[in-house]
């Protein structure tokens, strides 16, 4: 273990605590569909909003509980089609959020569309799909459909591409602001650590404690979150 690691754990026992029953594991959710909106929105939000346009989805699909939702891809696509395209679907759900802070970016709609037609091409149209395509994690990381997703207006990262296989039940980290701001504090760094490197340091440290990464991702990023509203 190295002293990084070992110095992350100490920050995560003082002050998160040891009791690993207690820590909330995210439940994702059983269709793709309302991943694909969840992870694409975000990044650079205040959470709380990208519930709001989930539920504004599942709304319009007849439910008013997303994590009940069984939409793949196709669904998602064709509720955007019927709502007049992306900027039709921005319109009807009360949110035009764009890719990056700029009034020339792209709609997240957009965004949304391309990454389900993506997936609808691929195959991957149930949360069981995904999960059998990228058990392995080099595959997660080197497949052509992660490239292609990282490809998507803003998605150069794969922050997203993480999040929503973590959305889809797949072991990870997703290392946003809060998770690294975590991880940077906690070493004393004095510049903000990468997201490469801070996924690493929190899996290494989840292998440790016995715990699954994204429960451990769960945990910091509720710590860290305590005084804001979003990731």
């Amino acid at each position: 273990m190295s002293d990084r690691t070992s110095i992350l754990i100490d920050r995560i026992v003082r002050d998160i605590g040891e009791d690993h029953l207690r820590w909330r594991v995210p439940r994702g959710y059983p269709g793709v569909a309302c991943a694909v909106l969840d992870s694409i929105y975000s990044t650079g939000n205040h959470y709380s909003g990208v519930q709001s346009l989930v539920s504004r989805y599942a709304a319009l699909r007849g439910t008013d509980a997303p994590t009940e939702l069984l939409d793949g891809p196709a669904e998602l696509i064709a509720t955007m089609v019927g709502a007049g395209g992306a900027e039709g679907f921005a319109e009807l759900t009360n949110n035009r959020w764009r890719a990056w802070a700029r009034k020339t970016a792209p709609l997240k709609s957009h965004v949304a569309l391309e990454a389900a037609q993506l997936l609808e091409k691929a195959g991957l149209t149930s949360r069981e799909a995904v999960q059998r395509a990228f058990h392995d994690r080099s595959v997660r990381e080197s497949s052509e459909i992660s490239s292609a997703w990282k490809r998507l207006p803003g998605q150069r990262s794969g922050l997203t591409w993480h999040y929503f296989l973590m959305l889809n039940g797949l072991p990870g980290v997703k290392a946003d602001r809060m998770i690294r701001r975590f991880v940077t504090d906690t070493l004393g760094l004095p510049r903000m650590i990468s997201a490469l490197e801070a996924s690493h340091l929190v899996e290494a440290a989840a292998a440790e404690i016995g715990v699954g990464y994204s429960t451990l991702d769960h945990a910091i990023w509720r710590f860290e979150a305590r005084g804001e509203t979003g990731p």
